[in-house]
């Protein structure tokens, strides 16, 4: 026969571990709600950044084809973004350097950064030698094997120009230094010949500056008196 009381008592306890199987399972689908809220949230910070950068982002898979670019990345080839995916970045860029560059990151899970590196356009050749900052991260799975790499890419091509054509100016410049010597009384400038130069002469040969000539009051006066 079976005891009433202790029937009673088990059919208790399982209930009670069912209620707190329940609990347990409710506050699973809580954090799993939370969770997903979370990382759509995330998404959309990320998806608003990829989108409006200026930097040209393109991800990809570890044999270098193309998962997704951004609009910047594709508006620089004057494309729509999917027209990339699927497509080997070296089939469209061939590079044996930097494909070398490429594959180091992949196999040693190294990130590569580097400054100003040229380029040319195989297909666009009317566009010269252009010069990049670009940086290759890698996209590492839970267990440290690389997956695919995010490259970044900023053209500082004019920037570069603008460098060089500063360079170029600051070579032609000329600068005075040192002592000079000047005539106390006509005020004469010795150069380094021996020669008496006028000054505005000898200011004009050593530096860029220009002269145009007028009187000042006092000697106005004094060329001038009525």
């Amino acid at each position: 026969m079976t005891d009433e009381s202790g029937s009673g008592a088990e059919r208790l306890r399982e209930l009670e571990s069912l209620r707190g199987t329940v609990r347990a399972l409710e506050a699973a689908e809580r954090a799993r709600r939370e969770a997903e809220s979370e990382l759509r949230r995330t998404n959309e910070i990320l998806e608003r950044i990829f989108s409006t950068t200026e930097f040209l982002i393109a991800y990809l898979d570890e044999d270098f084809a193309f998962i997704r670019v951004n609009r910047a990345y594709a508006d620089k080839e004057g494309v729509a973004p999917d027209w990339f995916v699927g497509k080997n970045h070296f089939a469209l860029y061939p590079n044996a350097e930097n494909e070398a560059i490429f594959r180091r990151v992949v196999e040693t899970g190294e990130p590569f950064e580097v400054y100003a590196r040229p380029f040319e356009y195989p297909e666009h050749p009317e566009y010269g030698v252009t010069y990049w900052n670009w940086t290759v991260q890698p996209v590492k799975e839970a267990g440290g094997a690389v997956s695919g790499l995010i490259l970044s890419l900023a053209d500082v091509t004019e920037r570069e120009r603008l460098v060089m054509e500063l360079r170029g100016s600051l070579a032609s410049i000329k600068t005075l230094s040192g002592l000079l010597p000047i005539c106390a009384s006509c005020k004469k400038i010795r150069d380094d010949q021996g020669y008496w130069n006028q000054v505005e002469h000898y200011i004009s040969e050593h530096t860029a500056a220009q002269f145009s000539h007028g009187l000042c009051p006092e000697c106005l006066q004094r060329l001038y008196p009525e």
